[in-house]
């Protein structure tokens, strides 16, 4: 186990936690559906690997998940040959940028890393911006932090509230500023392909 001299965790650490949690959580919420679901965590570069012996897959869903990517086009390209003909994925991202007057043009619906990754595997794509949906939620998270920090001081969660806030103050930051959008990709297997 690694983690910083503070003692506190270091962010593989937190990863893994987050997982933990987050897998449980959704063993729980969906007990009921336990024939159709299954839940696994492992590294998104190493995809064969973690999703081995799985099939029967028509739709995969990945949210805030495909940065962690070493190379999109193989990541993408693991997750469609899993797919029967007619298989869907969707994808939901940021995509950033760091110098506007040269990089603008990745933060166009249709240039983006990942499109250009789906497109490049040949399957089909609609792309929908969520910008406005990220704004809304990093200006509602703000004002709820703002609002409930007594009650995160007072659960001894200070450190969990200064870095979630900050966090969002940054994104926000970058979305206002045209530095960040969101999208949703909708690829679909095409019969042949």
């Amino acid at each position: 186990m690694a983690a910083c001299r503070n003692g506190s965790p270091t962010g593989a650490e937190r990863r893994s936690r987050a997982s933990t949690y987050a897998t449980r959580s959704a063993l729980t919420r969906t007990q009921s559906k336990r024939e159709r679901l299954e839940f696994r965590v492992g590294n998104i570069n190493q995809l064969r690997e973690a999703l081995s012996g799985i099939s029967g897959i028509d739709t995969i869903l990945a949210l805030e998940s495909l940065y962690a990517s070493d190379n999109l086009s193989r990541t993408i390209g693991e997750l469609k040959a899993m797919l029967p003909v007619k298989g869907q994925m969707l994808f939901i991202a940021n995509q950033h940028i760091e110098q506007p007057e040269t990089q603008s043009h990745r933060l166009q619906p249709d240039q983006t890393d990942i499109t250009v990754a789906i497109k490049s595997l040949g399957l089909s794509l609609q792309v929908f911006d969520l910008t406005p949906n990220k704004l809304r939620y990093l200006e509602g998270s703000i004002a709820l932090l703002e609002q409930y920090k007594g009650d995160f001081v007072q659960e001894d969660q200070r450190d969990f509230w200064a870095g979630r806030i900050q966090y969002d103050r940054k994104m926000l930051i970058r979305v206002q500023g045209g530095l960040t959008r969101r999208f949703l990709y909708h690829a679909k297997k095409v019969e042949g392909k």
